[in-house]
Order: C-alpha cells, then structure tokens, then sequence
C-alpha cells in the first residue's frame, strides 16, 4: 500500500472509528463484566471466559488467526494477521486480567456492572486494562471493515496474568517469536499526561512482590497468661517493617545499588500539589516520605516499599498473643536496580532485623526489572502522529512509577523496538474502588490505534494530519 492509498485508507478506518464508538464503547463494558481476577482461585473459571470472550470478539473483528494459548496458569489470547509483502508486524501487548474489586462498599456502582455517568465509565478493569486493550481490537475492526486488510502484520498477545507478574508469559513469547517474527511493539497499559494531552511512557519502574512471615509458638497463647513472657510475632513484624525505611523516609535496604535515571529532555513533570490531588492524598509528614524529593520523583524514579496488607489471627478481637503475623511488601524499583540484588538485600535487612523467639520467612511471589525506553526514532515518530491524529496534540514524555513485566522481556531481553501509549488518566484510580476510564480518552485511544497501524514502523510515518 503506498503513503497516499495509506493516507485515505487510514481516513476511512477513522471515519468507521466514529460512526460505531458506541458499540465500541459497549465492547469494553461487556467483557469489564467479566470479574477475571487472575489471583483469586475462585474466579479460575471468570478468567477463562474473558479469555473466551475475547477469542470471539478477535475474530469478529477479522483477525484470520486467533488461539487460546494454554500456560501452566491462565491462557493468553493470540490474535495474528500476517503482513503485506515488505511491512512490518506490531505486536500489541494487553492484559485482561483485573485486581479483586476489594470491599464492596468502598463502589459507588457493583465493580462487575459497568455503568455510564457523566461521560465517564466505571467498573473494575475499565482502564487496566481492559478498556486500553480495546482500543486496538476496535482499530483492528476498523481497518478490516474498510480497507479489507491492514497496512501492517498484527500480533496481539493478551495476557492473563499481568496483575500477578505474568509469571507463564515467557513460553507465550518464545511462541509469537518462532512464528510471527514481530518487528515492533507497542503496549497501551500506562496513563496520559491529562483528559487532553497524550503521552509516551518512557520508564518504568521493577518491582519485588513478598509475602513477610513471623511465626512464634505453635498455637495463640492467652495474652494474660504469657504476654510479655515470649515474643509477640505482631509487634516483631511491625517492628521488621519499620526497619526497612530510614528515620528520614528512605527505602533502607544495604546492598541494593542507588537508582541510576537518565536525563528525559522536555519530561512532563507534575507539581507536588498534582500529584497528591490526583491521588486524593494529604500531604506526608518528615519521615513518611523522602525528604530531598519531589512527589513525582518519588514515584517514578525513587525505590519504595510499600506495605500492602497486615494479617494476624481471624480478624476476631481476642485476648491472645498470635501464633503467626504477615505482611505483603511492595518494593518498587527505580531505573538501575536489579531485582535479584533487591531480593538478596531485602533478605539480609530482615535477617538483621530478626530477634530470638520467632522464626522470620520471605516468600517472594514475582519480581520484574525497571526498564527505560527511547525517547526518539522511527517508532517513536510514528506514535507521536497518531496520537496527534487520535488527540489532536503531541503527545509528552512521562515516567512512571508502575511496572509492566513485558516490557522488560520485549525491550531489553528480545531487543524489540517497544513504545508505550497508554490512554487512561492519573485519576482513573486503578487498582482502586470505583476505578474509571473517560470515555473520551476511549475514543481517542480507538483513534490513536487506528492511525498507528496507518502509520509506518520501519520508515517516515505515513498518517492523514
């Protein structure tokens, strides 16, 4: 297809985008319906079906090959189109699997009930990532329902199992790599700048994900009869806890090399006041945080650790002193760290942290590695133009302070050239009660979609605008 032909093809595809954002739109809401809870044992079954749905709503859209990839865990979904003669193959990365909804009284609307208000969608998944994942599908569609074919190969691999660390995606890669050959990719699971302003992710942070155990006698103990006889393993998990910051807000971890970033010229970088605002956050107090840092630099290219969850006993007040306390840690990685010496540091702390009286365990559920991207050249450009074609404006560079397992694998351990345009906003409150995606930043993101297999990853772009 040469630049012009491409040119008025990608217009149609545009004009189809508007004339079925509706249904679109509807597309998302249906399968965010779906609880496909990757963590939870007994969604197995909700994520098989989302997996199911999607294979159904691939081929509607035209794809000519689309498999439900068996893992060890829950399948991935792979879509494929071959490319015309002389183009290349995009590989376009998504997940469908979401976070537990939480408590049900924190919703404002049932998290498996998508629902409209205000221009605006809520529901769980609707921005991670199920509604970002979407947006390519209904690209796709849209270029089958005009052009007949697309200007380039697709292969779209959907994961079911980011949100646990996609520990049984690498088998799935090694497949799409044997057979596809893929000459790019891209992922669109990150935010934008604002409602209006696209951007371009170019780091992320890598993350250790650990469950903390202290174990003291073999059974609950009557706090009267033996309380401040033998060690609490409550109070000696919060005291470990405490051990792996710094009086002065720092990760405090000897062993992990300090976080090495590099210069981004023209970073979009958010007040304080933004930051926090966006979050719905209070200001924090000396300690809490670091000090010689701003919010944004905190969360995207500082290390934090995070404590997601405390458990002891049954939730039941008692008298007692537990036999058993635990805690999920979070250790977010900033560019220049290695999660195996993050692993090997964080042992150490709490092994010199450990006291007598209770037997101390790190259980490490998943690690991922920070990854930085570049912030020019021909993949660059060609999504710099769609996002202009889908957002009307260029799009800024960002960092962020999540991780995407893939992209490591993608960028740095395959070598593939890998941008990430993400479409979902810093308020959309993921991984959080009443999570949303705006339906504009939808449409925009089907348009930007639309326009980046329009334009050329092997050469100038080659888009209308």
């Amino acid at each position: 297809m040469t630049a012009t032909r491409t040119v008025t093809a990608t217009g149609a595809a545009l004009g189809y985008a508007r004339a079925h954002a509706a249904r679109h739109l509807h597309d998302v809401a249906t399968l965010a319906a779906i609880p496909s809870v990757s963590a939870d044992p007994a969604h197995r079954g909700d994520v098989e079906r989302a997996a199911r749905w999607l294979v159904a709503r691939l081929r509607s859209a035209g794809l000519p090959e689309v498999r439900l990839h068996r893992t060890d865990g829950h399948p991935a979904v792979v879509g494929y189109a071959p490319a015309p003669p002389g183009a290349p193959t995009l590989l376009v990365y998504g997940h469908y699997d979401v976070q537990p909804a939480g408590p049900s009284g924190a919703w404002a609307v049932a998290p498996f009930r998508p629902v409209v208000r205000d221009g605006v969608l809520y529901g769980r998944g609707v921005s991670d990532d199920k509604g970002q994942l979407m947006a390519h599908v209904a690209a796709v569609e849209c270029w089958y329902a005009t052009a007949g074919a697309l200007p380039v190969g697709v292969v779209l691999v959907l994961d079911g199992e980011e949100e646990i660390g996609s520990p049984h995606l690498g088998p799935v890669l090694d497949a799409v790599w044997a057979r596809y050959r893929p000459s790019a990719a891209v992922v669109s699971d990150t935010r934008m700048r604002d409602a209006r302003t696209p951007a371009l992710t170019v780091s992320l942070r890598g993350a250790v994900h650990a469950e903390l155990i202290v174990r003291g006698a073999a059974g609950d103990l009557h706090s009267g009869a033996y309380g401040g006889a033998v060690a609490d393993p409550a109070r000696e998990l919060c005291r470990i806890v405490c051990g792996l910051h710094s009086p002065r807000g720092a990760v405090r971890l000897p062993g992990l090399p300090p976080p090495s970033p590099r210069a981004v010229p023209g970073e979009a970088v958010p007040s304080d006041a933004e930051v926090l605002g966006l979050g719905w956050a209070r200001p924090a107090g000396a300690g809490a945080v670091e000090a010689r840092f701003g919010a944004h630099a905190r969360a995207t290219v500082r290390p934090a650790l995070v404590v997601s969850a405390l458990r002891t006993g049954d939730g039941r007040s008692r008298a007692v002193v537990r036999a058993e306390a635990s805690a999920d840690l979070s250790l977010r990685l900033a560019p220049g760290q290695d999660p195996a010496r993050a692993v090997a540091a964080l042992r150490s702390r709490i092994r010199r942290l450990s006291r007598p009286g209770t037997v101390v365990s790190l259980n490490v559920r998943a690690t991922a590695a920070p990854v930085e991207l570049p912030t020019s050249g021909t993949l660059v450009d060609a999504a710099r133009a769609a996002a202009r074609i889908g957002f009307g404006r260029a799009p800024v560079l960002l960092r962020s302070g999540g991780t995407i397992p893939v992209v490591h694998q993608l960028a740095v351990v395959r070598g593939l050239p890998t941008v990430l345009l993400g479409f979902a906003l810093a308020e959309d409150r993921m991984h959080a009660p009443n999570e949303r995606f705006a339906v504009d930043c939808f449409r925009g993101g089907v348009r930007t979609a639309v326009a980046l297999l329009g334009a050329s990853v092997t050469g100038p772009p080659a888009v209308p605008g």
